[in-house]
């Protein structure tokens, strides 16, 4: 098993999509108290919150119900994985073995539900199973790290979704990230951390022209990267390095 496993803000993508609605006024108060950086980007940019995104997709009952519910019964189980991971302090040796091996066990019990789904008719539209189901989607094939050919294959189906304006910027950009560590190249847009027993703090992976790395960032609606940092300490309970 590998001592180390990479880590990325999927918890609150899924924050954003499952919670009710009113909680949008808690999550600003938290991030007012403990990231005012992001608070003050996110009050700036009303227009990329999940709830304004969804308003930009037609309105109706999905098209494929059933795929969605599917969909989010898988996402549901990754992420009580990861919770119970994340209870143990993120450990992969002493203490956290039985949880770490619970979560790889799920990623790949999802994984071959996944593959031939999109096989069979391509990454998932809003219009067929709802913004939470793309979201579900997306989440599931960022934790297919052990098939990076299958991740690498998706990428340019998320592309056109996200010139079409149905998946957000830092969706594509998460995913491109990921591909590009499982190329063991530097990732684009700063998403990928790492965390493991020895250094038990969430460490930024290399990344390609850091100087530039909060542009890239703006460009697909995306915090500055200290904030960013911000919120995965806050959301995973451990401090977070930045430098190399």
């Amino acid at each position: 098993m590998r001592a180390t496993i990479r880590i990325f803000s999927s918890l609150l993508l899924l924050a954003w999509i499952a919670v009710p609605a009113h909680a949008d006024d808690r999550e600003d108060a938290q991030y007012a108290q403990q990231c005012p950086g992001f608070a003050a980007w996110k009050k700036a940019h009303p227009e990329l919150s999940k709830k304004n995104q969804a308003k930009r997709i037609a309105a109706g009952k999905p098209s494929e119900p059933k795929l969605r519910q599917q969909l989010l019964r898988m996402v549901k189980v990754d992420q009580a994985a990861r919770d119970a991971w994340i209870k143990v302090g993120m450990k992969t040796g002493q203490g956290g073995e039985a949880a770490v091996k619970h979560l790889l066990a799920v990623d790949a019990a999802n994984q071959v539900k996944l593959k031939p789904i999109i096989k069979h008719q391509g990454f998932p539209t809003p219009s067929q199973v709802g913004m939470d189901g793309v979201e579900a989607a997306f989440l599931l094939v960022q934790h297919a790290d052990r098939d990076p050919a299958f991740q690498l294959s998706v990428l340019p189906q998320l592309v056109t979704l996200h010139q079409q304006g149905l998946i957000s910027g830092q969706d594509l950009a998460m995913l491109i990230d990921r591909t590009l560590r499982g190329q063991g190249k530097p990732q684009r847009y700063g998403t990928q951390f790492i965390s493991n027993d020895s250094h038990p703090e969430m460490k930024l992976q290399p990344v390609e022209d850091i100087s530039a790395l909060d542009a890239r960032r703006a460009g697909m609606g995306m915090p500055p990267l200290a904030d960013y940092a911000c919120i995965l300490s806050m959301a995973y309970h451990k401090p977070v390095r930045l430098e190399p």
